[in-house]
């Protein structure tokens, strides 16, 4: 029940210092439990967590299919067929994969 002496918790302002939804919880912590759980999932099922991580991801925008880069959150192609976007993109990792195992080196 929720009135003046009793307000919900989505009505009072939330007191995080970083980001957050309209609800007041943030998305990073949602990202990390769920992170969490899967590494947990994982471990109890005796499975490896994927080392690789997606760089470059493709979106829906109209009609369009942009890819984006995930750690600039910069747009680097667009492309008309969801085909083509994929395929771009692949490349694009592929690119990133063999500039990173050079600096390695």
């Amino acid at each position: 029940m929720t009135n003046k002496r009793n307000p919900s918790p989505r009505d009072q302002p939330c007191k995080c210092t970083h980001r957050c939804n309209s609800a007041g919880t943030s998305s990073d912590v949602l990202l990390i439990r769920a992170r969490a759980a899967r590494e947990e999932f994982a471990g109890l099922a005796n499975l490896a967590m994927p080392k690789r991580v997606v760089r470059f991801q493709v979106k829906i925008v109209g009609k369009a299919y942009p890819v984006v880069d995930l750690a600039s959150s910069k747009t680097k192609a667009f492309r008309w067929t969801y085909k083509t976007a994929l395929d771009i993109a692949i490349q694009f990792e592929e690119k990133f994969k063999e500039g990173a195992e050079s600096l390695e080196k």
